[in-house]
């Protein structure tokens, strides 16, 4: 993440925002004597030399300091190495003290010695001029910035500031599309200032004003007058419309962007539609599945009984096929037994025995029908 701002960068909105501030501050240096803390790429202490007698930028990175001393090199602006909190100059040798987006990059223990250095270097009847974001909106921005070690809210710039300086004033400045109405040929009272209306919606229009900021403007001094005398209200416009044409680009990228979610969503409705189609399919041939399931865990048991059957039948056909040989040998004796003649006169004698005792039967008084007698 780079944190110092270059006039090339693709940032528009940043770019206006650091420039607003060199823009109101230009006037306050007019033919004065300004040191500009924390200069980094030297474009702004580059414009203050326009119209201040001398300017001396200074930057802790000296690599930093080299590439804007040869940028920016030009009469009465000279480029040095210092820390914010050891500057290299006497006390009272300037007019203005310029150090725009520096606080924020002290830790809380070196903020109290960065402006109590400024007031040290700043001569009885300077000006300080500092901005910072405040805390209270970067807060919401979620991701802090890695290169701020301590933001400060608008009250905890305020009590910082007057611990070195008396008399202190704070502006706030915000970055908001809108809409800028002027006469070209009129003349601004004194003591106007500019009104920022903005609103929610094209229908509901807004009081002028603006209730919201993201950075904390300050003016500082030993002396009341010179804070009084400090006019920083304005409202800053670029003539190529460069972030204008950037938003409208964004909005252009976003509009794109939505019709692709909303090309995507529908395609996802209709495979949404699809998918729950087959799943609906899906779950009645499950259910025809489950059923006929069943069907075959009946036919599994049948199966499984019916071997169980098939297994006694075979055990029986096993003990019948052991008792085969046994059977054979016993209807093989009988058969010579039969056919012995012994066999034979026995079996004729009890057939003439049975035979008596049916005439016996026949021979009884109450007897009724009987049956033939046995045969011989």
């Amino acid at each position: 993440m780079e944190e110092r701002l270059r006039p090339d960068t693709d940032d528009d909105a940043e770019l206006l925002f650091h420039w607003h501030r060199y823009q109101v501050a230009a006037p306050l240096t007019q033919g004065r004597f300004v040191l500009d803390v924390g200069c980094g790429d030297g474009y702004g202490a580059a414009h203050l030399a326009e119209v201040a007698s001398d300017v001396v930028a200074v930057d802790v990175d000296p690599a930093v300091v080299d590439r804007a001393a040869a940028r920016y090199a030009a009469p009465g602006l000279a480029f040095r190495q210092a820390s914010a909190t050891s500057l290299p100059f006497s006390e009272g040798t300037f007019d203005v003290v310029v150090a725009f987006e520096v606080l924020e990059h002290l830790d809380l223990a070196a903020q109290p010695l960065f402006l109590a250095e400024c007031a040290r270097v700043l001569k009885p009847d300077g000006l300080l001029l500092l901005s910072t974001p405040d805390r209270t909106r970067t807060e919401d921005f979620g991701d802090p910035n890695p290169h701020h070690l301590h933001e400060l809210t608008a009250a905890e710039l305020a009590l910082a500031l007057t611990a070195q300086f008396p008399h202190v004033r704070l502006w706030r400045q915000e970055l908001a599309a809108g809409s800028l109405l002027w006469e070209p040929d009129g003349v601004r009272r004194e003591g106007t200032m500019w009104a920022v209306a903005l609103t929610e919606d094209a229908s509901t229009p807004a009081p002028p004003g603006c209730d919201t900021h993201l950075t904390l403007v300050a003016a500082a001094g030993r002396q009341e007058s010179a804070v009084a005398a400090v006019r920083l209200d304005g409202f800053l416009t670029e003539r190529s419309r460069r972030l204008l044409m950037r938003l409208w680009g964004r909005v252009g990228e976003l509009g794109e962007s939505l019709d692709a979610e909303r090309r995507a969503l529908e395609s996802t409705t209709h495979e949404v539609q699809r998918l729950t189609a087959l799943s609906e399919e899906w779950r009645e041939e499950r259910e025809a599945l489950w059923r006929e399931n069943s069907l075959l865990a009946e036919r599994v048991l049948t199966v499984d009984r019916l071997e169980e059957e098939l297994a006694e039948v075979r055990a029986t056909l096993e003990q019948l096929d052991a008792e085969q040989p046994r059977l054979r040998q016993q209807a093989e004796r009988l058969a010579v037994i039969e056919a012995s003649r012994g066999w034979k006169l026995v079996d004729r004698y009890w057939r003439l025995m049975d035979r008596a005792a049916w005439l016996q039967h026949l021979r009884h008084p109450f007897h009724g029908p009987t049956d033939p007698p046995p045969p011989l």
